[in-house]
């Protein structure tokens, strides 16, 4: 095996270096922007498809007891998940994203906290309206 060149070593450095992305507050914003908006989606999905695909799917009579939650789940995360890579593509032609689990994980967390509250807000300047869904 043949040992690199001083030179090829440097020029190795350079594009690697050239490839970081400094870590700045716009950068981490609209990483966690992009998070924030899965966890919206997410959620709503969930919380408005969750009641009427749960009701459809126990009609159609072919899933196993106990599995319906699994395939509701795994349909709303597979939509949110679809949803979440099309704005993170578009906010990824504006701006580098940030790629972490963790700021994934904060901002589903903050999004599913903002569906709720702005479902509780709902439910009280609109009481009436929902009178099959209750909030707690």
């Amino acid at each position: 095996m043949k040992t690199p060149s001083l030179k090829q070593v440097e020029v190795a450095i350079e594009s690697v270096a050239s490839e970081a992305v400094e870590i700045t507050g716009p950068i981490l914003a609209i990483s966690l922007i992009s998070a924030v908006v899965f966890g919206v989606v997410d959620a709503l999905n969930f919380l408005l498809v969750e009641e009427t695909l749960t009701e459809t799917l126990r009609s159609w009579k072919i899933f196993p007891k106990g599995t319906i939650p699994l395939v509701v789940g795994g349909l709303s995360a597979a939509v949110s998940i679809l949803v979440a890579v099309y704005i993170r593509q578009i906010l990824a032609g504006y701006s580098h994203l940030l790629e972490s689990p963790f700021l994934d994980a904060t901002g589903v967390i903050i999004g599913t906290i903002m569906v709720i509250l702005g479902m509780k807000l709902y439910t009280n300047l609109f009481p009436t309206i929902l009178h099959r869904r209750k909030v707690d």
